[in-house]
């Protein structure tokens, strides 16, 4: 097993580094969402052209959830994770049940940010900028901390877990580089007429 896949203090670097970037987010698009309830003619700095917008992700019906419009969330989940980093960086040591929650989490935050991700693409037909910051991050932080449990044992189970949990170690890296290139193909092919417009 490499050092940086078992190392609990670069997974905290790691996590520390990606809830910053996901609570900048969150907080952006927090108080976009309060000016745009505020003032509907209010529109955010990353209203940069029709295509790449804020505007339309923040005014729609799956903004919110429960009546909190979904940044707040992110802002909890972000929050949390940070101080999950910080702990792990001073050095603290957590049981397996507490990892097998962690990842539950993650993975919940995965499904969540691939269903927004794909609504975003086909539904409003708008790339939000900070959405986007969020969704890259929430990918590398369920990709790190599925890495590092795979590579400490935690989810080395037997049979079919097991020959997954290998297949994981193997091509970690990978699996991250086609899943970040599957959304850059499925951002232009999208948008291809626009991208084209550019040129």
């Amino acid at each position: 097993m490499t050092l940086w896949r078992t190392s609990q203090k670069k997974l905290g670097v790691a996590l520390f580094v990606l809830s910053i970037f996901g609570l900048v987010a969150s907080f952006t698009l927090t108080y976009d969402a309060i000016e745009t309830i505020k003032n509907p003619n209010f529109s955010p700095a990353c209203n940069i052209s029709p295509i790449i917008s804020c505007g339309k992700a923040l005014g729609s019906s799956r903004a919110e959830l429960l009546g909190i419009p979904n940044p707040v969330y992110g802002i909890m989940a972000f929050t949390a994770l940070l101080t999950l980093s910080v702990t792990l960086l001073a050095g603290a040591k957590y049981k397996k049940w507490f990892w097998m929650l962690v990842e539950a989490v993650a993975a919940v935050g995965l499904i969540g940010a691939l269903y927004l991700f794909f609504y975003s693409m086909y539904g409003l037909g708008s790339i939000c900028p900070w959405c986007s910051l969020v969704w890259v991050s929430v990918i590398a932080i369920f990709w790190i901390i599925t890495t590092h449990l795979v590579a400490t044992g935690v989810l080395a189970g037997k049979g079919a877990s097991h020959r997954i949990a290998d297949f994981w170690d193997k091509y970690a890296v990978p699996t991250l580089i086609v899943w970040y290139l599957a959304i850059i193909v499925i951002i232009f092919l999208r948008f291809r007429e626009y991208w084209l417009s550019l040129i």
